[in-house]
């Protein structure tokens, strides 16, 4: 018998046109590299739904596309049998489309639990976020954050689980920022409020995979300019959200690192702010350019220098976590568009001699 079935429509959300600055190149004049100067299309999240269902039955639910040797892996741990959840809690498994990734989990996979939780609120039963055993403990302090029982196991889980699809997958996007928001945390709420002892330019760099070979000459020409380098996985999941609330200009390399953007609420007494996204020319996506329209912010990309495979018959996803370089003259352009800068006279400048 079915205690919940329910289905739930996801509203599109869009932004409007926005600039992607590229590399100079000899394309427009064979004689003189000229910075591309790209002027995206308007974009659209997709609409969708959530369905919705929970039975009065036990049901069991499993990792997803589990590999033979990891079942037989979690056997000789003694795994052959489900994970009993107490009825007395609503199990909702949200191992599925890479919950370890730390901005998967924040910009999806959160929204999400705080979606069911929404639809469940009046059967009053706590909810148990079933969660991968490798997950990382500040995605785990979040969902503890925002009230969630967590259970972190690869077995198989029994109980009372809350069995859902959202059609498609993306259409979280348009919901995500406003279902965060009047589900904030009073704690969280309290700590992000207001004006924030943090720096107002800030610039969030990369320490692993998909860096900047020229990070020192980027650095140089950002900490004249005023502004603050941080690498995100040196901070405390409060750090880097008060770091991304407080802060009016964001230069930023492509990465989790600003999922916690979707914090940033205007009612919070948070500033408008301008994102500038430095993207590998192999990995340009339009995520973090609706979500700080969502949040209050103008976004404007800079694509760094491509290579030769990225034209070949294999170039959607080649070398996408591969270091690169990005034009110092490409970032004075889109920061003087963004007005990111005091003296937009000197930029221009600079620009034009070099």
């Amino acid at each position: 018998m079915d205690m919940i079935n329910t289905t739930l429509q996801l509203a599109a959300e869009g932004a409007g046109r926005g600039w992607l600055i590229g590399a100079p190149t000899f394309t427009a004049d064979r004689a003189q590299p000229i910075i591309e100067e790209i002027y995206l299309p308007a974009i659209s999240s997709s609409p969708g739904e959530l369905h919705l269902r929970l039975t009065s039955q036990p049901t069991v639910t499993t990792t997803e596309k589990a590999s033979r040797l990891v079942q037989l892996k979690q056997w000789l741990r003694g795994g052959r049998h489900p994970i009993e959840v107490d009825q007395d809690t609503i199990a909702l498994d949200l191992r599925r489309r890479s919950p370890e990734n730390w901005a998967h989990s924040i910009t999806n996979h959160l929204p999400l639990a705080l979606l069911v939780r929404e639809q469940l609120a009046e059967l009053c039963k706590p909810i148990t976020v079933v969660l991968p055993e490798s997950i990382s403990g500040k995605l785990v302090e979040l969902f503890q954050l925002f009230g969630f029982q967590t259970l972190l196991t690869d077995r198989a889980v029994r109980g009372l689980v809350a069995q859902y699809e959202v059609t498609p997958w993306i259409a979280l996007r348009g919901i995500r920022s406003q279902v965060v928001a009047r589900n904030l945390p009073e704690s969280l709420r309290s700590s992000i409020q207001g004006k924030l002892d943090t720096p107002t330019r800030l610039y969030i760099s990369r320490k692993d995979t998909r860096k900047l070979k020229n990070e020192g000459e980027v650095w140089a020409t950002l900490r004249e300019r005023g502004y603050t380098r941080i690498f995100a996985e040196e901070l405390t999941l409060q750090d880097q959200v008060q770091h991304l609330c407080g802060a009016e200009d964001i230069v930023a390399v492509h990465g989790a690192a600003l999922a916690p953007l979707i914090f940033r609420n205007p009612a919070l007494g948070h500033k408008p702010y301008r994102l500038l996204e430095i993207f590998s020319p192999a990995h340009v996506t339009n995520v973090f350019r609706l979500l700080a329209k969502q949040t209050g912010g103008s976004w404007i990309g800079v694509r760094g220098d491509s290579w030769p495979e990225l034209f070949g018959p294999k170039a959607s996803f080649t070398g996408n976590l591969r270091d690169f370089d990005v034009s110092l003259n490409s970032l004075k352009l889109a920061m003087m568009k963004a007005q990111m800068t005091d003296d937009l006279h000197r930029a221009a400048t600079t620009i034009t001699e070099e």
